[in-house]
């Protein structure tokens, strides 16, 4: 009797993606490009996950002058930046954004699901906290909760029994961690806040 033999997985193909502007890279490199044009491509950017274009699409918006007028770029870019994994970058957009910009939920949803995606659940409540206590900020909505009740969920279960030995190596490291997690468990207590 002859086994069969395992299949090789062959790796994930990108998708091509149908924008007809991204499709047109070259255009990032026109001489005055709109900003309707950049929104476009850093969608295509976004969905299909194309980091080099971004930054360079990145680049064309802060040479032309259209990072600093325009929240929407700068909203997208987040976004990018996040669902690439570069929190720095994306944390440096966010806070350049302007105040009115501020006000929308969509940049701080971002940065909270990617976060707590990355399993920086800290961060992720951090940033849910800010959102409270910024005065342009707003509230949580619909989008924003589930990822930060699943940081907490994951903070909280940091949290173990205490080693048998109540005087052991062990027992001290215990100790010490919980020591370190007490501050971000009374985060997660506060629940709503008030």
């Amino acid at each position: 009797m002859r086994l069969a033999r395992p299949r090789l997985k062959l790796p994930p193909r990108r998708r091509p993606c149908l924008s007809a502007a991204f499709s047109t890279a070259a255009a990032v490199g026109s001489a005055a490009p709109s900003t309707d044009h950049l929104l476009e491509l850093l969608r295509g950017c976004v969905s299909a996950s194309h980091l080099p274009l971004g930054l360079r699409i990145h680049a064309r918006a802060v040479v032309s002058g259209a990072f600093a007028s325009y929240p929407a770029l700068q909203t997208r870019l987040i976004g990018m930046y996040v669902l690439a994994r570069r929190f720095r970058d994306a944390v440096a957009v966010f806070s350049s954004l302007p105040r009115g910009a501020a006000a929308s939920s969509l940049p701080w949803n971002w940065l909270i699901r990617g976060f707590t995606a990355a399993g920086n659940h800290r961060l992720a409540v951090l940033f849910y906290l800010k959102m409270w206590s910024h005065p342009a900020a707003p509230l949580p909505d619909g989008h924003t909760l589930p990822y930060v009740v699943k940081s907490c969920a994951a903070l909280r279960r940091c949290r173990t029994r205490p080693p048998r030995a109540p005087n052991g190596p062990g027992y001290r490291a215990w100790r010490r961690r919980v020591r370190r997690e007490r501050a971000h468990q009374d985060v997660c207590r506060c629940w709503p806040p008030q």
